[in-house]
């Protein structure tokens, strides 16, 4: 059975599934992401200014990935772990993937409109390199 994949605007009005924050700050939004067509694991979507502030900052344990949405760089300064970092289309498609440093940063490149979080070595994992196309579906309940 395939999985139902949403849009960008889709995941913006809805609340697939809300959770709260390891603080119970803001509410995020988790959709499964998918890589070339082969579901890989649940985000979290942080397209508020609140929930895109406090990003991946200040927590004890990593979601297995974070989408920032709008967002067109991002920093490491007082990430205490190196992340890999994907920059994003507004078609989810893969501009350019690193990892990121504590404390280091990305530079803004032409086109990108999101940028994809998760722990590094993910990447390696799910197959998600520069080109790849991704797509975000509903949860699993």
């Amino acid at each position: 059975m395939r999985e139902p994949l949403l849009s960008a605007a889709q995941v913006a009005r809805s609340a697939v599934r809300s959770t709260t924050l390891d603080d119970g700050s803001a509410l995020v939004k988790q959709v499964r992401l998918v890589v070339d067509g082969g579901a890989v694991v649940n985000v979290e979507v942080a397209d508020t200014v609140l929930t895109r502030a406090r990003g991946l900052l200040f927590r004890g344990a990593l979601p297995d990935a974070l989408l920032l949405r709008p967002c067109t760089s991002v920093h490491g300064a007082w990430m205490r772990v190196p992340l890999d970092v994907a920059l994003l289309s507004a078609d989810l498609r893969v501009l350019h993937t690193q990892v990121l440093r504590p404390w280091g940063m990305t530079r803004p490149r032409r086109g990108v409109t999101q940028v994809l979080e998760a722990p590094a070595g993910s990447f390696a994992r799910w197959g998600l390199r520069p080109d790849s196309r991704l797509t975000l579906g509903l949860t699993a309940a």
